[in-house]
């Protein structure tokens, strides 16, 4: 590891890292990081309660004696790996480090930074305007840990879309006293701060347990509630974690820890602002999209002068990505390069929509085609690498084209996720504004004609009026999950009575009001954008291309989600977005005549699966599908018949619908297996590791 060390002009330390962790990463020797992990963004630190030194002691007897990491930190394993870039400032005050790659907004703060490092650059700009206002101005993907050594305390951040995630965990041990503990990644706290010790909750109904299965064995000790969460979300929306007492900081938020205190504080550092209609019309709003997603290709690609290409799926956003890395590697004399996965299955390729931007710009495609045999052979790898339990299965697409992409020496790949949360792009966006319209008729109307008359009215179409008028009078955003497997049946033909009896069923629902209501007068779609912000965005999304691109040992950059991109779609009015039916109109009007006419009048896929059909047609996809419900019926979690129906239910009707539940219930089973005996190591160890910087 190479350092380049320049003091300012007060003699601080500024150190340029190009691979630093957090307080370093602590391995057992026996289980190094290998080439096939490539955790790029690893880090890990822990700040005890106070080092047992009296050379150090503070308290009421020597207040005056400033608080070091020194004095307060040891180490207790020599091994230390960590592969995250990073920059660090240390004064008498202060150490702070800025992992990752924040991009600035002005041209100036872009000078310091390559100047002397991001980490003076952030510190200057949190004492001219506060630690809130300096944050929110950051783009890129990024984490920040700043402790201040004369009051002992500790601030811990992430990016606006958590891109570059934060675990942490307080324990109170014995020796160590109060500590609070933090890793971009789970297992390290895991090794040093484990969870509760596996029980048996026939016996016991604490949070967190290990169920015990028909043979008596214990099952990793995730909670309860992260089994219902996930199975709702098919994923774990942050600040929850499949463990008990460790938590996720969510993106846009800062962590506040004071030596010694039990508790943290978690704050919100930036919310957006949906202030629609900043005086500009539409005319002159339009090349402003291309201006800002252009600046930010140029930031991104400013930062990183290495190899970078582009996912591309054919779709209006990474088309729109992928044609600006093509026009600015044109002005260098390069020809840009961009990675697509097909699939043989009718309905589900993209391909050729791919190949229609490649010529249309002058790409240089790189196809694959992805089968079910392939699935078969990454699917345990794949769970076996993520934190916790994940059930978004387009990671796999996007895992075998940034794998693609890392085989021909590509270190970087523009992403194009975002539009659609930005600009309105997802059916639910449309569909919701129906339901919203018969709620604009009058109260009398409904309450009084419409609804006493339904029930009385033959089936057919007036089938699909009831369904209608049902829907409509859910309220927002209940409404959304209205499809929800957890919606659909009851609770009893899902959950074991032992399991469900700890089980918080409002939990997600609460969770989906909290960040729906938390834009200030915004419109009800701007609501919708938000809450897909966090949930679609930062807690599933980017979190499955983040963490298929790490698998793959590549590094991945999302231009959509540009500071000055995000501020400038919060100021357009929400019916610029969507216009009658057409889905993000604004956007396509901004890129009509630059984007191919057969790009924006295309529908929207992606790099969706198709699972629930190969599961039909692929005979060892299904058994290692079937096998691993059969493994999970043992758990203790879910009712046997709910599985054997599920299975039914895809064979004889909606093989997609029902595709997708199999498909996260397999994901679940998978990561238990493959987190099993991490978590039984854990259980048997009494060692309590602690790092330094």
């Amino acid at each position: 590891m190479s350092s380049n060390t320049q003091p300012n002009r007060q003699q601080n330390s500024i150190r340029q890292q190009q691979f630093v962790g957090h307080c370093g990463a602590p391995y057992p020797q026996e289980n190094p990081l290998d080439s096939e992990s490539n955790h790029l963004s690893l880090m890990w630190g822990a700040i005890p309660k106070y080092h047992h030194s009296s050379q150090h002691q503070t308290g009421p007897e020597n207040n005056d004696v400033p608080l070091t990491l020194e004095a307060i930190q040891e180490v207790e394993e020599p091994l230390f790996s960590s592969r995250a870039q990073g920059s660090v400032f240390e004064s008498e005050k202060q150490w702070l480090l800025v992992c990752g790659q924040p991009l600035w907004p002005s041209a100036k703060l872009r000078q310091l930074a390559s100047e002397y490092s991001p980490a003076y650059t952030l510190k200057q700009l949190s004492e001219k305007q506060g630690l809130d206002a300096a944050l929110s101005q950051v783009g890129g993907h990024f984490s920040v840990i700043n402790w201040h050594k004369q009051t002992a305390k500790l601030i811990l951040a992430t990016d606006r879309f958590n891109q570059w995630p934060l675990y942490y965990r307080l324990l109170n041990h014995p020796e160590a006293g109060e500590s609070l503990y933090f890793s971009s990644h789970l297992k390290p706290l895991l090794k040093i701060a484990p969870p509760a010790d596996l029980i048996d909750c026939k016996a016991n109904t604490q949070s967190s347990c290990g169920l015990s299965n028909k043979k008596g064995e214990e099952t990793p000790g995730i909670s309860p509630q992260a089994v219902y969460d996930y199975l709702y979300f098919h994923m774990l929306p942050s600040p929850n974690s499949s463990y008990t007492g460790l938590q996720k900081l969510p993106g846009g938020h800062y962590l506040h820890w004071q030596l010694g205190q039990t508790t943290a504080t978690v704050k919100r550092y930036w919310r957006p602002s949906f202030q629609e209609g900043n005086g500009a019309t539409k005319q002159e709003s339009y090349p402003r999209v291309r201006a800002l997603l252009r600046a930010s290709i140029d930031r991104i690609c400013d930062a990183n002068p290495t190899p970078i290409a582009a996912f591309l799926s054919g779709g209006l956003d990474s088309s729109s990505v992928a044609g600006m890395l093509a026009e600015r590697s044109r002005e260098y004399g390069q020809r840009a390069q961009a990675y697509t996965i097909g699939f043989n299955a009718p309905g589900y390729d993209e391909v050729p929509y791919a190949r229609i931007t490649a010529r249309h710009f002058d790409l240089d495609l790189h196809e694959y085609y992805v089968t079910p045999a392939d699935v078969v052979d990454a699917l345990p790898k794949i769970a076996a690498s993520l934190d916790e339990p994940f059930g978004n299965s387009s990671a796999l697409p996007a895992y075998f084209c940034a794998k693609r992409a890392a085989s021909n020496g590509t270190q970087h790949l523009l992403a194009g996720d975002g539009g659609d949360e930005l600009f309105a792009g997802n059916e639910r966006y449309q569909k919701q504004a129906l339901f919203e319209r018969y709620q604009q008729l009058p109260s009398s109307l409904r309450h009084g004609l419409i609804e006493p008359l339904l029930p009385h009215l033959p089936g057919g179409l007036f089938d699909k009026v009831r369904s209608y008028v049902k829907q409509s009078n859910i309220p927002l955003p209940e409404r959304l999950e209205y499809y929800n497997f957890l919606h659909q049946h009851t609770p009893d033909s899902i959950w074991q009575p032992n399991l469900f009896a700890q089980l918080n069923t409002d939990a997600p629902l609460q969770h989906l009001h909290s960040t729906y209501n938390q834009p200030q007068q915004a419109s009800t779609l701007n609501r919708m954008l938000h809450l897909d912000w966090k949930l679609t965005l930062a807690d599933n999304d980017l979190k499955k291309v983040g963490s298929m691109c790490q698998l793959a040992g590549v590094h991945v950059h999302y231009p959509m989600l540009d500071t000055e991109l995000v501020d400038f779609s919060c100021q357009l009015p929400s019916h610029w977005k969507i216009k009658g039916r057409q889905l993000r109109h604004f956007y396509k009007e901004s890129m009509r005549g630059w984007l191919a006419d057969a790009t924006l009048n295309k529908s929207k896929k992606g790099f969706g699966l198709p699972f629930g059909v190969w599961l039909t047609d692929h005979p060892p996809l299904q058994e290692l599908a079937y096998s691993c419900l059969e493994q999970l019926k043992q758990r203790g979690y879910f009712q046997e018949d709910f599985i054997d129906r599920s299975i039914s239910y895809h064979q004889k009707g909606d093989a997609a619908y029902y595709g997708e539940l199999i498909w996260v219930l397999m994901m679940l089973e998978l990561w238990i297996q493959s987190h099993k005996d991490t978590v039984r190591e854990i259980k048997h160890s009494d060692n309590i590791i602690r790092a330094r910087v």
